[in-house]
Parts: C-alpha cells; structure tokens; sequence
C-alpha cells in the first residue's frame, strides 16, 4: 500500500477540501446568512427573534470536511446535531432544519423538536 506523503495530502487539500469548503460558505451566502466568526454562521429559525437559531461551521480534516450543526436554544446552552463529512450533505441538512423549524410558530415547539433531534445522535 502506497503512504500518502504530506506534500500529498496537501495538494488533496488545495484541489478537493479547500473548494468544498468555498462552495458550503458559498451557498449560504447566496441563502443570505452572513457569518458571525471566523466562516461561523448563525441562522435564526423564528422569523424576528435571533434565538432559536443554528451554528454552522466546516472545517477540514486530513482527508475529509467535518461539517458542525449545533441548535442553540433561546436559553444558554449548545444541543449538537449530528456532523457531515461533506459540504453538500451538510447544505442538505441546514436545509431540512430550516423548513423543520419553519413548520413551528414559537420557540417551545422548535426546541421541543431539536431536543429530541439532538438526544437521538
């Protein structure tokens, strides 16, 4: 078995990682989120109210993205939701939280559903 060699593992990163992550910062400026850190987004989830809302941010590993989601509740705290290797299943699954939390209309309920969503991971 061929060693990956460093210089190899940095042209993997240039050439596939770094882009993946261009494209996930990429699509959720075009979703209009702006970031609020260093390529760290919050969305908010009620219409008006910055809490509930979502934490997002990709990073790369050695060989992969880690894509984190964690749901911050009105109240002090971070509930994680499960994490993705790639920059688009992570988009799918903002996407599936922002139209699970758009089903809601106040805060008990949405936290009530991503309690459970992050008790389950």
């Amino acid at each position: 078995m061929v060693k990956v060699t460093k210089k190899m593992q940095e042209s993997f990163k240039q050439k596939v990682l770094n882009p993946e992550i261009t494209f996930f910062n990429d699509t959720l400026h075009e979703w209009s989120f702006k970031p609020t850190g260093k390529d760290a987004y919050q969305i908010p989830l009620l219409k008006n109210q910055n809490f509930p809302a979502l934490e997002v941010y990709i990073y790369t590993l050695s060989d992969e993205v880690n894509v984190v989601i964690n749901y911050l509740p009105e109240k002090d705290g971070i509930w994680p939701l499960p994490r993705k290797s790639s920059a688009l299943s992570g988009l799918k699954d903002v996407a599936k939280y922002i139209d699970l939390a758009s089903d809601y209309n106040d805060v008990e309920e949405v936290e009530g559903k991503f309690k459970k969503l992050s008790e389950e991971q």
